[in-house]
């Protein structure tokens, strides 16, 4: 072959590259390698004890109740108890736990309650032994049926320095506790 003839011919490595990168991404998407981390997310069971930051918790139950002055809406009731465990907070805050429905949402509780309290951001009192608690979650009534599983979802917090404050303060890790708790009977 000519040099001529070797010029007028169109070079096949470009397409060859393009065509390999794209085999590679397929296996690879194939293989799972794009899905949802599953390494940031823990499985705990009703009943067992989760510790998280300056919190310890221990989900008992869940009973889905319908609200008489709210049409539409349920009341989604988690027990169990709580403790603090230090001194650097006194109230669990919104964002902690939430409650993961069935459709993928994620609700912020309503309200907590800690021993005989009944107002939300409750307080409590640091080291002293676990005390009953209980979540309120606000539900839109057609979101839950029968059989469906719920899954309880708090965040792992991490104690971090704020250099803009110069104080550390309990921040989500990225972790993620979540407790299924399922399936829903007819009724709630």
């Amino acid at each position: 072959m000519t040099d001529t003839e070797q010029g007028d011919r169109p070079r096949r490595w470009p397409v060859v590259l393009v065509i390999v990168v794209v085999l590679a991404v397929l296996a690879l998407q194939l293989g799972g390698a794009f899905g949802p981390r599953t390494d940031q997310v823990t499985r705990a069971e009703l009943g067992q004890t989760i510790v998280t930051g300056p919190y310890e918790f221990r989900f008992d139950d869940l009973e889905v109740q319908e609200q008489e002055y709210i049409p539409g809406t349920h009341l989604v009731v988690i027990t169990g108890r709580a403790r603090l465990l230090d001194t650097t907070t006194t109230r669990v805050d919104k964002g902690i736990i939430g409650l993961r429905l069935p459709n993928g949402t994620r609700l912020d509780f309503r309200s907590d309650r800690v021993g005989e309290f009944v107002f939300s951001g409750t307080p409590m009192q640091p080291r002293m032994p676990p005390r009953p608690y209980e979540l309120t979650f606000e539900v839109p009534a057609d979101t839950l049926k029968a059989g469906d599983t719920l899954q309880i979802e708090v965040s792992d917090l991490v104690l971090r320095h704020d250099a803009l404050h110069d104080l550390d303060n309990w921040q989500p890790s990225g972790r993620m506790i979540q407790v299924p708790v399922g399936p829903l009977k007819a009724g709630g």
